[in-house]
């Protein structure tokens, strides 16, 4: 057996705790397994992840990461942590937390039973057995297996305050599971219905792997009963952005600026970019800009290797895309002198 971690929220994370092997931890989002860039470390009262991991989620948005200081916002809520240090801000005050946070290989990483308290998620603990089994069973028609019922949910998804049309969007029950087989399609208004849900509370939710542009989101709880339609609250979209210049893992000669490239980010009012040393998690560069180019004087990049970020925010400071999210992977480069170049 092992003990999972339990998030109550619009995200569900599970996790092996303290004394568990990286390879026993299991993140689940919304009944989904979900890769993470970087393992967990498990210290003796929290276990620390990848902020770049949560912000990818679209969970909160990074705001500043530079000399040992990171600096991420949730909603009405600003969190900053400092590197080994047992002490972190919410707003403007001062709290212990159950963890110090730690620069892992370039990447920061954070207490994730602190950072649910701090925003006002539930965390329990829970014991798991875990049983795979693999076999060759008979084919099981889809009739066999779905879920159907008398009661309808309808909404929309939305970005940028405009419908969207063509997303799929699921249902998931009060255990962060899937109802199978019953997905609803975006029209042209975003709006979407599901239907066939037995009595219950369930939560409309817009998985990545379904929508490989979106941030995973999930709707508000909403009760059915009575064979009636239910209409959910609006989903307000986040956009993954994509890197063009320079490419994924790119080598650039050193000692020439470097021209920092992403899609465009519709209804973006502004984009907060940040290139860090990727061994320290120490930002050597940070602006804002209005398109979606900037360029990097070469004396903020000596030869070393790089992660950079995006984050794009409507006029009111809305979340409205970003990264890091390139095939799940943090946007890297690095930059060499010519030698090295020619010998690569």
């Amino acid at each position: 057996m092992r003990l999972i971690y339990c998030l109550l929220t619009s995200i569900i994370l599970l996790s092996s705790v303290s004394g568990a092997r990286s390879s026993e931890t299991v993140f689940v989002v919304d009944g989904m397994v979900v890769e993470v860039t970087q393992p967990p470390v498990f210290r003796t009262d929290d276990v620390l992840v990848w902020i770049g991991d949560l912000a990818r989620l679209g969970w909160v948005t990074i705001t500043d990461a530079r000399n040992g200081k990171l600096v991420v916002k949730h909603e009405a809520v600003t969190l900053t942590f400092h590197n080994k240090q047992s002490i972190a801000n919410i707003n403007n005050l001062v709290v212990e937390t159950t963890a110090p946070a730690e620069i892992i290989s370039g990447r920061f990483m954070v207490p994730f039973g602190f950072i649910c308290k701090a925003l006002g998620f539930s965390c329990s603990a829970k014991e798991a057995i875990i049983i795979e089994t693999v076999t060759s069973p008979k084919p099981v028609t889809s009739a066999a297996v779905k879920i159907t019922g008398p009661n309808s949910i309808e909404g929309k998804v939305m970005y940028g305050g405009q419908p969207v049309a063509g997303v799929k969007v699921r249902a998931i029950n009060e255990r962060g599971q899937f109802i199978p087989e019953i997905t609803g399609i975006s029209d042209y208004n975003g709006s979407y219905v599901l239907v066939g849900l037995p009595d219950g509370n369930y939560r409309p939710y817009v998985y990545i792997g379904d929508n490989p542009d979106y941030f995973n989101r999930v709707g508000e709880t909403v009760e059915l009963k009575d064979g009636l339609t239910t209409t959910a609250p609006a989903i307000n979209l986040g956009l993954v952005l994509r890197p063009i210049s320079p490419e994924q893992g790119a080598n650039i000669p050193a000692g020439i600026p470097i021209t920092l490239e992403w899609t465009e980010c519709p209804h973006a009012e502004k984009y907060i970019v940040t290139v860090a040393d990727y061994k320290t998690g120490s930002t050597v560069f940070t602006t804002v800009t209005h398109v979606p180019s900037v360029d990097v004087p070469s004396k903020n990049l000596p030869k070393g290797r790089y992660i950079w970020s995006i984050t794009a925010l409507s006029k009111s400071g809305e979340f409205l895309g970003g990264s890091p999210a390139c095939e799940r992977t943090p946007w890297t480069f690095s930059v060499a002198d010519d030698t090295k170049m020619q010998n690569a």
